[in-house]
């Protein structure tokens, strides 16, 4: 049975919410556009702690992943790893 965050990225894929990529979720965290990020365990340090800061200036949570991003990858029904997802506010589902 899949966990909450899991069931959440599942659902925002689904719905066309989810945004994958650092730069395309910062660039959509700079607009106010995403209300969560999720971030994959083995993400670079740096990187986290720069995505951190943006989530926090627009009051989105930001959520670690206790799984690599090889997993997060396959919950985003991707062939390739997933480091960073956003999960958009706002938008209407298909």
């Amino acid at each position: 049975m899949p966990s909450d965050i899991e069931q959440l990225i599942v659902d925002a894929v689904k719905s066309g919410k989810a945004m994958i990529g650092a730069e395309q979720t910062i660039k959509e965290l700079k607009k106010g556009n995403i209300a969560k990020i999720v971030v994959a365990r083995n993400y670079p340090e740096g990187e986290k702690s720069r995505i951190k800061y943006y989530a926090e200036l627009a009051g989105a949570e930001f959520v670690e992943f206790q799984e690599d991003n090889r997993e997060l990858g396959v919950l985003c029904q991707k062939p390739f790893g997933v480091s960073v997802l956003g999960i958009a506010k706002n938008i209407k589902k298909k």
